[in-house]
């Protein structure tokens, strides 16, 4: 019991201190044979199919998303599930109260993006940033920002930072498709991954593309657009597909995970501006010995030391 709780709280970033309480709490209710449940998604307007971790701020309350629900609209499906949502959840204000939801925002499936994947990240003002996988100009994808509003009555503003082009035309290289979780470092720069695009073979059936690890840097004046770096391409050869985001060490080198290859790769940054990013495979499952409890792994974290 004690190593459970343990291995779920160093899964758990110094800055999610209430996550991993609620965490450790909920694996040694688990293996007590309950659990506390703090709310029920009904699969309508509240959003349907939460993914990725959950953020905390200060004052306790979570933020996260769901894939799909918000509106009763099509978003490329047979069916009218909707098109995903951004929502808090609000700390009950008396004991015996429940938990309360509010949807922050509700994907349109259009210039919007839809689908939101992966994990929130919030900046020092508690603006929220995230992905979402399609929809965007291209339906390639977007990376947004949800401006936090100056009264806690007021509403939250979403803007699309950035929109993936993919490879019109099937072949060669592109800033990338279907954008996984981002991260921040000190200077204010969003790092992350997309699964697709960057690189792309024709195929029959459709082309065939590996995916990018990417950087996008925000603008000097507030009105201009972020500006996008694709710091790697992954190939036909070796790793491809990442799944899922980065992480950034001390030196500001980032890692990740692939699903094909069942690989983990490190970005070494460069030393001087202008000059590329140094890809190293650190684990490639078809190209070593393979270890049973590492396949297809889908994320990755930095235990403090």
């Amino acid at each position: 019991m004690n190593h459970m709780r343990t291995l779920l709280l160093v899964l758990v970033s110094k800055r999610s201190l209430t996550i991993a309480v609620c965490l450790a709490t909920f694996a040694a209710n688990a293996l007590a044979g309950s659990e506390d449940v703090i709310y029920r998604f009904k699969g309508g307007s509240d959003g349907y199919s939460p993914g990725g971790s959950l953020l905390a701020d200060k004052a306790g309350n979570l933020y996260g998303a769901t894939l799909l629900g918000g509106t009763r609209l099509f978003c490329g499906n047979n069916y009218p599930i909707g098109c995903g949502t951004i929502f808090q959840l609000r700390p009950p204000a008396n004991p015996g109260d429940g938990w309360v939801e509010t949807v922050l925002y509700r994907f349109q499936g259009g210039a919007d993006g839809s689908f939101p994947t992966g994990s929130l990240v919030a900046d020092a003002d508690g603006n929220l940033y995230g992905t979402a996988v399609a929809g965007g100009a291209s339906d390639n994808g977007t990376v947004f920002e949800l401006e936090r509003p100056s009264s806690s009555s007021g509403t939250w503003t979403y803007k699309v930072l950035y929109a993936f082009q993919g490879v019109p035309s099937g072949r060669g290289d592109g800033d990338g498709s279907g954008p996984n979780s981002v991260i921040f470092d000190a200077a204010g720069n969003l790092y992350g991954t997309t699964f697709s695009g960057g690189h792309c073979e024709p195929e029959e059936g459709g082309p065939l593309c590996f995916g990018t690890v990417f950087e996008l840097e925000p603008p000097s004046q507030q009105e201009e657009p972020w500006s996008e770096s694709v710091l790697h391409r992954f190939g036909v050869r070796g790793l491809s597909d990442p799944q899922a985001g980065v992480i950034l060490d001390e030196k500001g080198n980032l890692y990740g995970t692939t699903y094909l290859s069942s690989g983990v790769y490190e970005l070494i940054r460069p030393r001087s501006p202008g000059e590329a990013w140094t890809a190293k495979v650190l684990y490639d499952e078809l190209g070593a010995q393979t270890i049973p409890w590492f396949s297809m792994p889908q994320a990755i974290f930095m235990a403090p030391t």
